[in-house]
């Protein structure tokens, strides 16, 4: 994937949390060439979008419901659908999920504590 010069990014971010949500988009609306233009809670919203919006870097959280870590099975949903970086995020930075993260294709991790 290569961006032209002054063209801009768009982001999906995938999360239930909504707070944070609205967080991560403040801090992307500081940014004058990233766009949020997605927000999706569920696995099947996010591949759905990735596929359907014109989508250059997806983020995703590595825990989508309380019982598992969905937002990882999207993450290789979408990855097998799509070629496109997808960033994992997560509240902890447990070194299993960080692991399981870059084994299903994500090309970088980042604690939303660091965030």
């Amino acid at each position: 994937m290569s961006k032209k010069i002054n063209e801009n990014i768009n982001v999906a971010l995938v999360d239930r949390d909504s707070e944070w949500c609205c967080r991560f988009a403040k801090l992307l609306e500081t940014e004058t060439d990233i766009h949020l233009i997605n927000t999706s809670a569920t696995k099947e919203e996010a591949v759905r979008a990735s596929l359907q919006l014109d989508v250059d870097v997806v983020v995703v959280n590595a825990t989508l419901q309380p019982s598992g870590c969905d937002g990882l099975d999207a993450t290789k949903d979408i990855l097998t659908k799509k070629d496109i970086p997808v960033i994992t995020v997560a509240s902890s930075a447990d070194p299993e999920v960080i692991v399981e993260a870059i084994t299903v294709g994500a090309v970088n991790f980042i604690s939303k504590a660091d965030m």
